[in-house]
């Protein structure tokens, strides 16, 4: 992509072109929370897919727009109230959104639909349908403090496996 999106401690979202002698290109306020922020492309559509905390220290995400970012978020929903910042995963060839808190020891996943109006910057543009709050493990000792998506190719397609996600612990990569 010819396009960057970054999110910075003054809780603006920018989208930035690094060629450009000005840079910054269009800049939203994303989430107001005290806690990081994370800024992610949603593949090669125009969308963009922050995650943060709100003014209640809720954790959120949001759907933007690319091409209007000053209209503001096409999608906001609240995950839940933990403390851990959140580690966006996103598989662009399934349209699946998964979220793993650090600190937690569950996922959130999500299939994203762009079908509503690609363009159009409403709410129905974007859909996220929550498909599981599945427990990754059980155990204190297991949380999370990072993830990763595996590339297609270490799928074992003969099992049905179509995603397969990396999760770092305190001793051990799961």
């Amino acid at each position: 992509g010819d396009l960057l999106v970054t999110t910075a401690k003054d809780k603006l979202l920018r989208l930035v072109d690094p060629r450009a002698a000005e840079g910054t290109i269009s800049s939203a306020t994303a989430h107001v929370g005290l806690r990081f922020c994370r800024s992610i492309w949603l593949g090669d559509s125009p969308y963009l897919l922050s995650v943060g905390h709100n003014n209640a220290q809720e954790r959120e995400f949001m759907i933007w727009d690319s091409r209007n970012l000053s209209a503001g978020n096409v999608k906001r929903e609240r995950i839940d109230s933990s403390y851990g910042s959140i580690v966006p995963l996103y598989d662009a060839d399934l349209n699946s959104l998964v979220l793993m808190g650090k600190g937690d020891s569950s996922l959130r996943m999500y299939e994203l639909d762009f079908t509503g109006g690609v363009g159009a910057a409403s709410a129905e543009s974007a859909t996220a349908y929550a498909i599981s709050n599945n427990t990754v493990s059980t155990g204190a000792s297991d949380v999370t403090k990072g993830a990763c998506l595996l590339p297609k190719q270490a799928n074992d397609l003969m099992s049905c496996e179509v995603m397969r996600i990396l999760k770092l612990t305190e001793g051990a990569v799961q």
